[in-house]
């Protein structure tokens, strides 16, 4: 695996360097965005660091060109190469602009050892989680890479639609197959609240969790957001480290409700099976006696 480095500091880059090469990735370096652009054509890399600051076109800039191409190319449209940024411009305007931009994580300068590393392997690397799956429903394919890239930090399996329509079809399909959905609000063919007013409505896929995404920020949409049965919302561009939270957050709700769920069903159960014995005349069976000890081992 090789994974491109771009920044203007040498240091920073020996840094880096020295984090990732123990993963046994191939680390290639760049001191500039249209170096790092450059490299990126001939190498082909499976990650890229970038830093904000740079002479010539900026990080954020590079980061656009790189999914601009990306686009243009219909094989790595819904993939494309993770970017991690890493850089000293800790602030909440500067990291939303990165996500808009197409990054998947944020990392500050001065890093703690470790803390590149440990980013670079939860997205090329992610830990399994129990089979866990999303339904991601986006029209646009930057959001839907944006989007499964964080899951994939969380272990989270992706499933990508491009609309409401398909989103909901997949969904009938297969009402055990994910565990929680992430629409955007505005789609071609069926909006999100139209596709959540749907999942609620269908008792199949009622008690999933819908997590909204969206740039419309009036308190009439939100309102009608919810009203139409969303979970959660979260305004676009979000910041990695809130979408992530509130993804945790509603797949342990969702555990957990289905984990209390099934319980009652297996009370219930049992009430029934002791109510018809009782009916009939009968009582339940008792549990077995534990088998009698041999006579040699009580000697």
């Amino acid at each position: 695996m090789k994974i491109l480095t771009v920044d203007d500091s040498a240091v920073a880059r020996r840094l880096i360097r020295h984090e990732l090469e123990p993963t046994g990735c191939e680390v290639l370096e760049a001191g500039t965005g249209e170096d790092g652009l450059d490299r990126l054509a001939a190498e082909r890399p499976g990650l890229v660091t970038l830093d904000v600051h740079m002479p010539g076109i900026d990080g954020f800039e590079t980061c656009r060109r790189i999914r601009a191409l990306e686009l243009m190319e219909d094989d790595v449209a819904d993939r494309g190469v993770p970017i991690v940024f890493v850089t000293a411009d800790d602030t909440l305007a500067g990291r939303m602009e990165g996500f808009r931009a197409g990054a998947a994580d944020f990392i500050v300068k001065p890093f703690q050892p470790g803390a590149v590393r440990r980013a670079v392997e939860a997205l090329l690397w992610p830990p399994a989680r129990a089979g866990l799956r999303a339904l991601v429903a986006d029209d646009s394919p930057l959001v839907r890479r944006i989007v499964c890239a964080a899951l994939g930090q969380l272990g989270v399996e992706s499933v990508q639609v491009g609309d409401g329509q398909e989103a909901l079809a997949l969904l009938r399909r297969d009402p055990d197959g994910v565990e929680l959905v992430i629409s955007d609000y505005i789609m071609t063919h069926m909006n999100g609240d139209a596709l959540c007013r749907a999942i609620r409505a269908d008792p199949s896929l009622s008690r999933l969790p819908v997590l909204v995404l969206s740039a419309l920020e009036r308190a009439h949409d939100l309102r009608g957001i919810f009203r139409a049965g969303a979970s959660d919302f979260l305004p676009k561009p979000f910041v990695k480290e809130v979408f992530l939270s509130r993804v945790a957050a509603l797949l342990q709700g969702h555990a957990a409700a289905e984990a209390v769920r099934e319980r009652l069903v297996t009370l219930t159960g049992e009430a029934h099976y002791r109510q018809a014995l009782r009916r009939f005349g009968h009582t339940a069976p008792a549990a077995p006696a534990e088998p009698a000890e041999p006579e040699a081992l009580r000697a």
